[in-house]
């Protein structure tokens, strides 16, 4: 399943993980942040990044712990490359 959000998406996989990709640049840990953005800033998207950050779910929707950051379950500042190899741990997990 895809889910498009208003600062990024998720995908949930047949295992009932879900990988939740975000880049808006007031609110997450991506390049060029900015904690002071007003409302109208943070309702909207930034359409493109060059880094993203990730989360794993497991399927209650409960954010678990990765091999990717080992003091947070966000993973912040992530290139392509790496959030398909979060993808693909995700997807290897087993069913819950």
């Amino acid at each position: 399943m895809f889910k498009l959000g208003h600062d990024g998406y998720s995908m949930t996989f047949k295992n009932g993980h879900t990988v939740s990709v975000r880049w808006h640049q007031c609110v997450h840990y991506v390049s060029e942040r900015t904690l002071d953005c007003d409302t109208d800033a943070i309702r909207a998207m930034a359409t493109d990044s060059v880094n993203a950050e990730v989360m794993v779910l497991d399927s209650t929707g409960e954010f678990i712990d990765t091999p990717f950051n080992e003091l947070d379950m966000v993973i912040g500042w992530q290139s392509p490359d790496q959030v398909y190899a979060i993808m693909s741990w995700a997807r290897g997990l087993k069913h819950e």
